[in-house]
């Protein structure tokens, strides 16, 4: 991703309980011989404003965060009359934990727009750790194949799938030790494309994640992904992009859908945005929302994966969501 050696590295995931990727993200920017490994900096969740004072004052040049996260900063400093793009030196950014470009491509815009700098998304999760990482040419993420044996199979049949058909990703892993993985299924639906990178590399790359398998929504018989929705949300101009969709049910029994879209401070017609967010989601899904506006910062927001969908049909739903929002208020 172009890391060089005066470069200074922000790492923004709490340091204790849920470390996304955390000791992959250390090896790629440790530095390998015989380059010098880089000062990484473990920031917090919480006091975001001291963040955004330690950046100016160290001059860090890497951010390593959730998309939400990435993006609230860049919020947060306009707030404090600071120009993200003008009195930072941030110029590469790392993204991970949520839904990010490879899933979402309007993600990449909208955060390097925010900062003026390049934004590289990568794969991986807990059992796996990141194992697919985009390099500078920004087509997708490089699989480390020298590390594990990465599988498309059919949903259904469980058999492997011809190269670049979309499908469920199945990982073995050559390297672990305490708890192998043979054949784990990530439940994540991806694409990989094997043609050779502008980079050089010739291992296979991620180039699409659909959503995992278990996220899949079905309201009123019409099927989709989270990440889809998303992606509609992410393209409409003059929203800022966050969103959130709830499924519920009406006294009838019958599903009920709607999504809540922040506007930009610049929206002066409201009924015409809003008709405007219904025309997208009924084109992009299928399905038709009940559209419900809320002002820029209404929504609240999220350090690590952002709530995104509320599906009320499920046990629990309510109450996993409003622990969730009394977690992230502090930050």
């Amino acid at each position: 991703m172009g890391v060089e050696k005066d470069d200074i590295f922000l790492y923004l995931y709490n340091m204790g309980g849920a470390i996304v990727g955390g000791g992959a993200g250390f090896i790629t920017v440790g530095g390998c011989p015989p380059n010098p490994p880089i000062p990484i900096i473990p920031g917090h969740i919480g006091k975001s404003k001291l963040l955004l004072e330690t950046m100016r004052t160290i001059g860090v040049t890497w951010l390593y965060a959730t998309p939400s996260f990435v993006l609230y900063l860049a919020e947060l400093a306009t707030k404090n009359g600071l120009d993200p793009r003008k009195d930072f030196k941030v110029r590469k950014i790392r993204v991970g934990g949520e839904p990010g470009p490879i899933a979402i491509p309007e993600v990449r815009g909208k955060i390097e727009e925010a900062w003026g700098a390049q934004c590289y998304d990568g794969w991986g999760q807990a059992e796996t750790q990141t194992r697919a990482i985009e390099c500078v040419e920004k087509r997708g993420g490089h699989a480390m194949e020298d590390m594990s044996i990465f599988e498309v199979i059919d949903p259904e049949t469980k058999k492997p799938l011809p190269l670049g058909e979309m499908g469920v990703l199945v990982v073995t892993s050559l390297v672990g030790q305490g708890a192998p993985l043979i054949r784990f299924d990530v439940n994540d639906l991806v694409r990989f494309d094997y043609e050779v990178c502008g980079c050089g590399r010739t291992s296979g790359r991620m180039t699409h994640i659909r959503g995992r398998t278990d996220d899949m929504l079905k309201v009123r018989s019409v099927r989709f992904y989270p990440e889809e929705i998303q992606k509609v949300i992410q393209g409409v101009a003059g929203g800022t992009g966050k969103y959130l969709v709830v499924v519920d049910k009406d006294e009838t029994g019958r599903d009920t859908f709607t999504v809540r879209v922040e506007y930009g401070r610049d929206i002066l017609d409201l009924d015409g945005f809003r008709r405007h967010v219904e025309v997208e989601v009924r084109n992009g899904i299928g399905l038709s929302p009940v559209v419900e506006l809320v002002p820029e910062g209404g929504l609240g927001r999220f350090a690590i994966k952002a709530a995104t969908i509320l599906d009320f049909r499920k046990p629990g739903a309510r109450e996993a969501y409003e622990e969730k929002v009394k977690m992230s208020q502090a930050y």
